[in-house]
């Protein structure tokens, strides 16, 4: 796939010059929603079960849209005050996964 991708870049862009540079690709295993046609949503996907939304941009294009969709859900709900809850000072953070380009194979492009 990276010897293809390489080719066509050099077809549609010959003036590109790679000289020093790398290569990397990372495959990413999409997940989609079901549709009744089988197509991609066209929309930001969201579901509410009980006290439990769901809401799945689909695409990163969709992410404004899934917020907009989101604060209009949030905006239904009641608001209850919170201010007894005290947080542990010592609540531990969650880890970050590491970046795709951190633990990426890179080769010389030729």
């Amino acid at each position: 796939f990276a010897a293809y991708a390489m080719d066509e870049i050099k077809k549609c862009i010959p003036a590109l010059s790679f000289k020093g540079c790398e290569f990397a690709s990372y495959k990413v295993i999409r997940a989609e929603p079901r549709t009744g046609d089988g197509r991609r949503p066209p929309k930001a996907f969201t579901h509410t079960s009980g006290r439990i939304t769901t809401i799945w941009p689909v695409k990163l294009v969709l992410a404004p849209l899934a917020a907009t969709a989101m604060m209009n859900q949030l905006q239904q709900i009641p608001r209850a005050t919170h201010e007894h809850i005290q947080w542990p000072a010592d609540l531990p953070r969650p880890e970050l996964a590491d970046r795709p380009w951190e633990t990426a194979t890179w080769s010389p492009i030729s």
